[in-house]
């Protein structure tokens, strides 16, 4: 069974940060400054984590975080 621990004031920080950054999807609030600054923000707390973590940009001020862990296993470990 899998176990994890998650520690609340640092859930709590990373919260409050997340939510100073103006996101908002500039498809439904015309001029909104978009996801790009909150992605980079997400990838580089990834990165000090130790994942592998990139910005992909979709279109002009839209963009996603994506962090990678890599495994201890093989397939179906």
């Amino acid at each position: 069974m899998f176990k994890s621990s998650v520690d609340g004031k640092a859930a709590t920080e990373l919260l409050k940060e997340l939510v100073k950054i103006d996101s908002v999807n500039p498809t439904l609030v015309p001029g909104a400054k978009g996801e790009e600054e909150i992605a980079e923000y997400v990838a580089q707390w990834l990165k000090a984590l130790g994942l592998k973590a990139k910005v992909d940009s979709i279109e002009a001020k839209r963009a996603n975080a994506i962090g990678t862990l890599k495994g201890a296993g093989g397939a179906g470990a």
